[in-house]
């Protein structure tokens, strides 16, 4: 069911898809659906949370990692960028059609999206701190630059482009940390 409402939403849009579309995709009564969703807008918000738990697990394997904070970071730009290219659809999804949440879940929502925020801008301090990356860089702004350049990913992408996914993530990830880094030398994967 999720996959079809993505796969409609990403196509036809949100606003241009109903529940019908979506029952009839699956193959069910549009009343069977509501057994499993309350509303379209519920639909939406059980694809993003579906989206932030695979990309929280990202920041929680990240986080772990025996690595300096700028090899972290680059590794978790690797793999957000990747979890970006293989899911391009419902990614786009979040940030073309976000704006039909409402009340709590735009609220749920929004922290969800500071939880990645905290952790790259922890990241930059602990850089910053251990004098790899620049100290006349705010940790708030470089991370905001970060974040547009990837959410950005979804206005130029397309499948079977003619670099691959984990090309196109190395690039971002060497790009992002040479961006901050205090001396070529810190930039290591």
């Amino acid at each position: 069911m999720l996959d079809a409402a993505v796969r409609l939403f990403w196509e036809k849009g949100y606003a241009g898809t109903s529940i019908q579309d979506i029952a009839d995709a699956v193959g069910i009564l549009k009343g069977s659906l509501y057994h499993y969703v309350t509303s379209k807008e519920d639909l939406l918000f059980q694809i993003f949370e579906r989206s932030h738990r695979e990309a929280a697990s990202i920041v929680d394997h990240v986080a772990r990692l025996p690595l300096p904070a700028l090899a972290r970071l680059h590794r978790y730009v690797e793999l957000y960028v990747r979890y970006y290219l293989d899911n391009i659809e419902r990614v786009g999804i979040y940030h073309r059609e976000r704006r039909y949440l409402a009340g709590e879940r735009w609220e749920v929502m929004l922290e969800q999206r500071r939880h990645y925020e905290r952790f790259v801008e922890q990241l930059l301090l602990e850089g910053q701190d251990a004098g790899a990356v620049q100290s006349d860089i705010d940790p708030r702004y470089a991370m905001y630059w970060l974040f547009g350049a990837i959410n950005g990913i979804t206005d130029w992408y397309r499948r079977g482009g003619p670099a691959s996914p984990q090309a196109i993530a190395l690039v971002y990830a060497d790009m992002a940390c040479a961006t901050v880094a205090s001396r070529p030398d810190h930039v290591s994967h």
